[in-house]
């Protein structure tokens, strides 16, 4: 009897992500969300800018519009300026995958000093006397993925 709930659940998923994906209102707010995210692009530079934050609004951005990681290296280079577009433009052939551009670009674009002073500010930091808990557990998470992000 329990493999019959359990299948049942299965299938009323299935069928509401089909429903979901068939939907033409989804479908073009997807393609609005994409279309916006060409004419106005989340730009990073390299130089000074922050890749963790810049990653988490593009990933963010492209889970929304339901951007399968394949096609989201179509879509980066109208991101990318300065350096970081030469950047791209040198490694494309070698970024095989979105989760070797993430790793890929952390690697090129996060200095190890910057990682170490998270990593120092986070030894020390403690809930401020008006902080909520919600803040002060969203600035740790901010620097634990600043000090390292698979922590």
């Amino acid at each position: 009897m329990s493999g019959n709930v359990s299948d049942s659940k299965t299938t009323g998923n299935t069928s509401t992500c089909s429903r979901l994906s068939s939907d033409p209102v989804i479908t073009d707010l997807r393609k609005a969300i994409v279309s916006d995210f060409i004419r106005n692009p989340k730009i990073f530079r390299g130089n000074k800018d922050d890749i963790t934050k810049w990653l988490e609004d593009i990933d963010h951005l492209l889970q929304i519009a339901h951007v399968p990681d394949a096609n989201r290296l179509d879509l980066i280079s109208y991101s990318l300026r300065g350096d970081a577009s030469q950047w791209f433009r040198n490694n494309k052939s070698t970024l095989t995958s979105w989760d070797k551009f993430v790793q890929e670009i952390k690697k090129a674009f996060t200095s190890s000093f910057s990682e170490e002073l998270a990593f120092k500010t986070l030894e020390s930091y403690s809930q401020g006397e008006k902080q909520s808990v919600q803040n002060f557990f969203n600035e740790v998470i901010k620097l634990c993925k600043k000090a390292d992000y698979d922590m």
